[in-house]
């Protein structure tokens, strides 16, 4: 073998001309067949794509084949449940969608609002005896003046007589005498009916108790439209105050219910934000993304 090796070297030492125009003879030939080369690494590599599970592979990868950046936000305060941070998440979300590329981003913002436009919203209201009343509650401090107004007249509406009878009662129990007075007196003079002149008179704390009794006079189907009404006056989570964003988050007993646990880890001390890439996304597509991304979450979430 040493011979031979020796024998080769010796013919490529004599003729090094002529060897090295056939090396680049040879070169020049293979130059040309390289535009021709191509990597695949898919499963035409096993498989005909004319074949059945191809064709099924393709259709998954189309509806489920897809990249993922995962962005995890957190609050130095301690939980990131909070207007400020809601709303960073959503300015985030919004400028995140018009990256190319980017098919969709999913977080607790877009899904907890998507939650309260549905047909399904008020069963939020009217969930469980302590926690509803705590979460309706910070519905009603929410509110504008002219909303709970709105409120009041469909609760009227709604009322039967002998649930007026009720509340005309009640109402009389909270009256002091001056205004007992001067509710006969307005009556006497015809200028007011006697429900009206009653809510007239009372104080805000009696107020608040008027509207706590007439609550425990509602059958469930005056409930659920009352609170089918006031989750439509609600504004966006990111626009809530922080009493009704956080009752409306930790509504498991204080705690974070596990349909959003996963995008609010460690009780919402972590805030998960996903942005899902189309199916036809390649390595330098990503990179521009994520470059994107970065940029845009500096800006807005830091």
């Amino acid at each position: 073998m040493k011979h031979l090796f020796s024998r080769i070297g010796g013919l490529i030492h004599q003729h090094a001309k002529l060897t090295l125009l056939l090396i680049g003879i040879i070169t020049i030939a293979f130059g040309f067949g390289l535009p021709k080369i191509q990597m695949n690494t898919g499963n035409s590599m096993f498989v005909s794509k004319h074949s059945k599970i191809a064709k099924d592979s393709l259709t998954y990868q189309k509806q489920f084949g897809n990249d993922m950046f995962i962005i995890d936000v957190q609050n130095n305060d301690g939980s990131t449940v909070t207007p400020a941070t809601f709303k960073k998440v959503s300015q985030f979300t919004n400028q995140a969608e018009k990256i190319q590329g980017i098919k969709s981003v999913s977080s607790v913002t877009n899904i907890l609002n998507s939650e309260l436009h549905s047909s399904s919203a008020s069963t939020m209201a009217t969930g469980s005896e302590g926690s509803s009343a705590k979460l309706q509650a910070a519905m009603m401090a929410q509110l504008s003046k002219s909303q709970k107004k709105v409120l009041q007249n469909q609760i009227q509406k709604s009322l039967s007589a002998g649930q007026k009878q009720k509340i005309s009662a009640y109402t009389l129990t909270l009256l002091t005498d001056t205004q007992k007075a001067k509710m006969a007196q307005a009556a006497a003079s015809g200028q007011t009916g006697s429900a009206t002149a009653q809510a007239s008179l009372l104080t805000s704390n009696q107020q608040r108790k008027l509207q706590g009794y007439t609550q425990t006079i509602l059958t469930s189907s005056q409930k659920q439209a009352l609170a089918a009404q006031m989750v439509t006056m609600l504004p966006n989570s990111q626009n809530m105050k922080p009493a009704l964003l956080h009752e409306l988050v930790y509504s498991n007993n204080g705690k974070i219910p596990t349909s959003m646990s996963q995008l609010l880890p460690k009780n919402g001390k972590h805030l998960l934000v996903t942005l899902t890439t189309t199916a036809n996304t390649d390595m330098n597509m990503n990179n521009v993304q994520y470059n994107k991304i970065k940029k845009k979450h500096w800006q807005i979430l830091v």
